[in-house]
């Protein structure tokens, strides 16, 4: 059997900020933390066989104690990001592209993590432009043909349980669902109500099942795991 987690980053500092001042790269809010340990500590019942990250701060921070829980050695993924990459600026126009962290000092705060080749020491998004929308939703159906192509592939044939975890961000995700979906099952009619991107708690989990040639949605946005007074978008 194979399932996959779709998994947004727990509260960020630019989460809880206007746009105005929010920053390229933040890390967690302390709130974002207990989030983050409370996720870790229901994964660690619900036991994701691999871990997958992109190498925006809010995401490493986000899987680092789900992997410490369940001693796994993430990925970090180039493609995982959210959409229109890492930069600075809030206002059309005004926008400029930003880094992101390097190599190596992902190693150094996050210890011995499998990094792609595509993120070099210069930064995981150095010397990109901005993304576009349609760049983004090219992106996602690269991934989404990765996730069957190469993972369904390669482990449907085992008899054990594999269920990767994807920890990604509340665009992309959309994005992602849309091109796994395909519109064969839409979100939209999940529990009989619309939802929107911004209706994605933080450290929510989406869980898919692969059924013969196409995905099953399973549950959509559960936020089962945190207490009341952690819920935030």
């Amino acid at each position: 059997m194979f399932q996959l987690l779709l998994i947004r980053h727990a509260q960020s500092a630019n989460n809880a900020l206007p746009e105005s001042e929010r920053i390229p790269d933040p890390g967690l809010t302390p709130l974002g933390h207990l989030q983050a340990r409370e996720l870790a500590n229901w994964l660690s019942l619900y036991r994701p066989t691999h871990l997958m990250c992109s190498g925006f701060r809010r995401a490493l921070e986000t899987t680092r104690p789900i992997a410490q829980q369940l001693q796994l050695q993430p990925m970090v993924r180039y493609d995982l990001f959210e959409q229109g990459g890492c930069y600075s600026g809030y206002l059309p126009g005004q926008k400029l592209a930003a880094s992101g962290m390097g190599r190596q000092e992902i190693c150094q705060l996050f210890g011995d993590w499998h990094i792609e080749d595509r993120i070099s020491d210069h930064g995981w998004y150095h010397n990109r432009d901005l993304e576009s929308e349609h760049q983004a939703r090219e992106r996602a159906q690269g991934v989404a043909h990765w996730i069957v192509e190469e993972l369904v592939s390669k482990h449907t044939k085992n008899q054990a349980i594999t269920r990767p975890a994807l920890i990604i961000h509340a665009d992309f995700k959309a994005l992602l669902l849309e091109s796994l979906l395909g519109g064969q099952q839409s979100p939209s009619f999940f529990a009989g109500r619309t939802y929107r991107v911004s209706e994605f708690w933080n450290a929510s989990v989406t869980q898919l099942t692969w059924v013969g040639h196409h995905w099953q949605l399973d549950f959509w946005n559960s936020i089962s795991h945190l207490p009341a007074d952690q819920l935030t978008h």
